[in-house]
């Protein structure tokens, strides 16, 4: 019985490898070219996701920015720059891998895998000036909302940005991958996938570089804040879960 069941176990694993390898590998080179290209790029080379993102943050904000060579779209007034870091090239990246890699293996044929995984890259860029646009209006206006509270506190100008950024960014690839996953109508793990991506390219893959050494104490404050950021949503999710039963019992008995 246990050799039948290795048998079936290593079918599937061969079945499984087979079908989605070529799709897996494609994907891996696709981030792996676009975090090499992010990381040896200047902002002249980003505008194709900047100069959107600018427009439109202009446009709700009545904030002007203009574009300065190599250094991005600056409005001196509220002295804030629209910068390479601002792009948001890595929440791009995280977007793309979260929905192609669990989700390939759910589609019963070829040509749907093809056309899933052609789709996710315009969505991805698109879901990115959305995202980005919310995270930057934010930016801008919570720290002047906020002014009083970051003198002499713990929640200085610099980790209210990260706790800005972490949440937009983090809420946001949770809830595209949720409604990915009810607008596909697949049965997939309802939170692992993009925790596994985001924590994987925002946290492992600079402390596996070691650039966590050249400060380390500015690293190690900013994983604490990322991971309780992250933990504060999904707590929050699960609540939100565990009320939804608690509402739909309470609707059953009474009917």
């Amino acid at each position: 019985m246990p050799q039948t069941s290795l048998q079936t176990n290593r079918r599937k694993l061969h079945t499984f490898i087979k079908s989605n390898w070529v799709f897996y590998l494609t994907g891996f080179l696709l981030l792996l070219g676009m975090k090499y290209f992010y990381s040896r790029t200047n902002v002249n080379s980003l505008t194709w996701l900047l100069a959107p993102t600018a427009r439109w943050v202009q446009a709700l904000s009545g904030i002007p920015f203009h574009f300065v060579s190599y250094e991005g779209y600056v409005n001196h007034t509220y002295q804030f720059v629209i910068a390479r870091s601002c792009c948001g090239m890595q929440f791009m990246i995280i977007t793309i891998a979260t929905l192609l890699f669990p989700f390939i293996p759910q589609m019963d044929t070829k040509r749907k895998k093809i056309r899933w995984t052609i789709s996710i890259l315009p969505a991805s860029y698109l879901l990115t000036i959305l995202v980005n646009i919310i995270r930057i209006l934010l930016s801008i206006y919570l720290p002047v909302i906020m002014q009083k509270s970051l003198t002499g506190s713990f929640l200085t100008p610099a980790r209210l940005h990260t706790l800005i950024g972490t949440f937009v960014y983090f809420t946001s690839l949770f809830l595209i991958y949720q409604l990915t996953v009810l607008l596909t109508r697949r049965s997939l793990h309802s939170f692992l996938p993009p925790v596994f991506f985001y924590l994987a390219l925002v946290l492992g893959i600079p402390f596996l570089n070691k650039a966590w050494q050249n400060g380390q104490k500015q690293f190690t404050e900013y994983a604490l804040l990322v991971v309780l950021v992250c933990l504060a949503v999904l707590f929050i999710y699960q609540l939100w879960n565990l009320l939804l039963k608690v509402i739909s019992r309470s609707l059953k008995q009474r009917i």
